[in-house]
């Protein structure tokens, strides 16, 4: 075949090397490839691989051709550099170049494959939600919780996730085990927000939601943005600090801080016994417990403690946040403005495990 291609050259053809290709690698040789570079194989197998099982995959060269333009469409790659002998490398500029700061137990480079499927599904994602009208995002939590309560009645995932989606800004909730829980693109000028959380606390969700609100209300006349919340401890970024102090004031209206140092007091500065006095403290105080807990979590990360499964723990576990985030972004898109490979690479990241 290389042979052939001299010979195209010769005489003025162009070939695609991916020609070349005589024979397709078998699913395990081809997810080890890509474990390499950082892809999770649970990725390939339940987001990118066409719907069916891995022996059908691997007996099907059907399954598999599409499985590589899965991964194609995903990382950028030629399939030819998918199945070729040399080393693959991350391109993260496919995912708006993201900067990353983790730490040393932090795997960055599957932190930067995740981040390119993401933001992949994120470019999709304004693709079908052409139709939103963008609106002026406020900043100020009073003016964004009365928003909500006059609009939805109250303060809740549900009408936080409502509000949002009004503000024409599409919320794209994933499933997967990953190292980032949420993140928010602005690509070319239409802003999306990304969840993923395994947590079934809604007040989390609506957390981590508001927190990214914040984000993407920032440097509203850049067309181009990204922001990536990776880490639940230690974050000392002063943008971070805010968009979490924005999230919690929204949730315990105006309140976060005084509420938080209440929580302190009455521990007596003890982390291990928070668990018992912030149910006291929002009861007594009339806010959401969940809310608080999730507050006082983001507080304790900000001196390395990580107190976010204990938080999770205070929370109700009763509707399920991912699915009420998946079924408000299938009432809202337009599937006709996707090619039936990227409709299908959508649909399958929003399918149950």
């Amino acid at each position: 075949m290389n042979r052939v291609l001299e010979v195209a050259g010769v005489l003025g053809l162009k070939l695609s090397r991916d020609l070349a290709v005589r024979e397709q690698p078998s699913l395990k040789t081809l997810l080890r490839r890509l474990s390499d570079v950082g892809i999770d194989p649970e990725l390939i197998i339940n987001r990118l691989m066409p719907r069916g099982s891995v022996g059908d995959a691997e007996a099907s060269g059907n399954y598999l051709s599409k499985l590589l333009t899965n991964i194609q469409r995903t990382f950028g790659w030629s399939i030819s550099e998918i199945l070729g002998n040399a080393p693959l490398s991350l391109n993260t500029a496919l995912a708006g170049g993201p900067r990353f700061k983790v730490p040393a137990n932090v795997d960055e480079r599957r932190l930067g494959a995740y981040t390119i499927y993401a933001h992949c599904l994120a470019s999709l994602a304004v693709e079908v939600t052409r139709g939103l009208s963008p609106k002026e995002i406020p900043t100020e939590p009073d003016r964004v919780r009365k928003a909500i309560v006059t609009g939805y009645g109250s303060v809740s995932f549900e009408s936080v996730l409502q509000y949002v989606w009004g503000l024409g800004i599409a919320v794209l909730p994933l499933r997967d085990s990953g190292v980032f829980h949420a993140a928010c693109w602005r690509i070319d000028g239409r802003n999306v927000i990304v969840l993923r959380q395994k947590t079934r606390s809604s007040a989390r969700w609506a957390f981590d939601l508001l927190h990214d609100l914040w984000h993407i209300a920032q440097e509203p006349g850049e067309r181009e943005m990204n922001v990536i919340d990776w880490s639940e401890v230690g974050s000392t970024n002063a943008e971070e600090e805010a968009a979490s102090q924005f999230a919690g004031n929204v949730l315990l209206a105006g309140k976060a801080e005084e509420l938080a140092e209440l929580c302190v007091e009455s521990a007596k500065n003890r982390v291990e016994w928070l668990k018992a006095v912030v149910p006291e403290v929002a009861a007594r105080h009339r806010v959401d417990m969940g809310s608080l807990a999730s507050y006082m979590a983001f507080r304790l990360s900000l001196q390395d403690i990580n107190w976010w499964g204990a938080a999770n723990n205070l929370q109700g576990n009763g509707v399920d946040p991912w699915q009420v985030a998946r079924d408000a972004f299938l009432t809202r898109v337009d599937w006709t403005s996707l090619s039936e490979s990227d409709r299908d690479l959508l649909i399958q990241a929003l399918a149950e495990e």
